[in-house]
């Protein structure tokens, strides 16, 4: 039953300290009472438009003064009163903050990081990927997020250069020719290797790895 819906007591007497259909409180007028033993409340109509329930006793003692439209222009006020910051100056105390969170928080931050990191693995790798290749100032390209299950599947769930199967070892996304020798961060230069294969080959020129391997390249 709503609040609109609930019968309402118009033959109440005024008594001192009660409150009646009428009373101004505030921003807040009454035009409804709502019967309760244990919390009685007052159906209220705000001066900006909005209708509260608030508990007759916060109305009696001052603490219901709006249907919250006071604290809301108040913050707005405030917002309004705060220097604005230049857009560094505003990312660097975001960022500080942040920062403070984390290590007073950390158990909290490891489990939310978790948590992310298994919802959006596809995601979180391609991401970290990006910044590799951006801090180490790769020019240009496209790393799809999808990229892993095609190479997966054109590579028949094999490493790339051993041939062994990658369900059994996991496997590392790498750059065929390394971006320190100028290969380029984009699908055409991705290729999935083992985790020993990878780590083997490091940064060395893939036709040099080959050969340093056996192959006959």
């Amino acid at each position: 039953m709503s609040a609109r819906s609930m019968p309402v007591k118009a033959d109440e007497r005024r008594l001192p300290g009660r409150v009646a259909v009428g009373d101004r409180f505030h921003r807040l007028v009454v035009i409804g009472l709502i019967p309760d033993r244990k919390n009685p409340k007052a159906l209220c109509l705000c001066d900006c438009g909005n209708t509260a329930t608030p508990q007759r006793g916060s109305l009696k003692n001052g603490r219901a003064k709006s249907c919250g439209c006071i604290r809301i222009e108040e913050f707005i006020r405030q917002r309004a009163a705060q220097p604005t910051l230049p857009p560094m100056e505003a990312h660097r105390r975001r960022a500080a903050c942040s920062d403070r969170w984390h290590k007073a928080n950390r158990d909290k931050a490891r489990a939310a990081s978790r948590k992310h990191y298994l919802l959006h693995k596809a995601a979180v790798k391609s991401h970290h990927h990006a910044r590799r290749a951006r801090l180490k100032g790769a020019t240009g390209g496209h790393f799809d997020r999808a990229v892993e299950q095609r190479l997966f599947a054109m590579q028949l769930g094999k490493c790339a250069v051993c041939g062994i199967r990658l369900k059994k070892t996991g496997h590392h996304v790498d750059h065929v020719t390394p971006i320190s020798k100028g290969g380029r961060h984009e699908n055409k230069n991705l290729q999935l290797l083992c985790p020993s294969c990878n780590l083997s080959k490091g940064a060395k020129d893939p036709l040099t790895f080959m050969q340093l391997r056996g192959y006959l390249l």
